[in-house]
């Protein structure tokens, strides 16, 4: 995480995902033990942003990424040493060229089509937790409209999409 500002305001510039279960190998994984330390390496996706100088960076650390990412099956904690951790993060200098490079020329791209709105776009995400048995269920429900090309034959475009899940707790397997 980047932090954008003093205001408190954040921007996610990369991320990296590895079950530490599998941080020596993917075909053969290995527990982790508790109360022992083991040396990781996580490699996060590119990125091609700037960073201004006396920008504060935010290295964020969790058990789960939900719903990129479930949680442990059991319950689970992270620690990490400071002394001996490392982020090395890649730059390039300014180069006198730079000042003389052109500016980037306005993109192209085609006319966008006429359409008629039949239905507008609408979101929405629900989220319900059982009470007794702690279940959560999310249901995410998005609704890219539905768009009628008149001049191609009432041509019609309409997409929806839904992926409900749930979990209890202690059943993230």
């Amino acid at each position: 995480m980047l932090d954008a500002g003093f205001d408190g305001a954040a921007t996610r510039v990369a991320y990296g995902i590895l079950n530490l279960t599998r941080r020596d190998s993917h075909e053969f994984p290995e527990p982790m033990n508790t109360g022992e330390f083991n040396c990781v390496r996580l490699r996060l996706n590119e990125i091609g942003n700037a960073i201004a100088r006396g920008s504060r960076i935010r290295l964020s650390i969790s058990t789960t990424f939900c719903p990129l990412v479930w949680p442990s099956p059991e319950t689970a904690a992270i620690g990490v040493k400071s002394s001996g951790s490392l982020i090395s993060l890649p730059s390039r200098l300014l180069k006198k060229i730079d000042d003389s490079l052109a500016d980037f020329e306005e993109q192209e791209s085609a006319m966008p089509l006429e359409k008629k709105v039949a239905r507008p776009p609408e979101s929405s995400w629900q989220v319900n937790t059982e009470t007794q048995t702690g279940e959560v269920a999310t249901r995410p429900h998005g609704d890219e409209g539905k768009y009628v090309d008149e001049d191609c034959g009432d041509w019609t475009v309409e997409s929806t999409r839904e992926a409900p899940c749930s979990i209890r707790p202690g059943d993230a397997s």
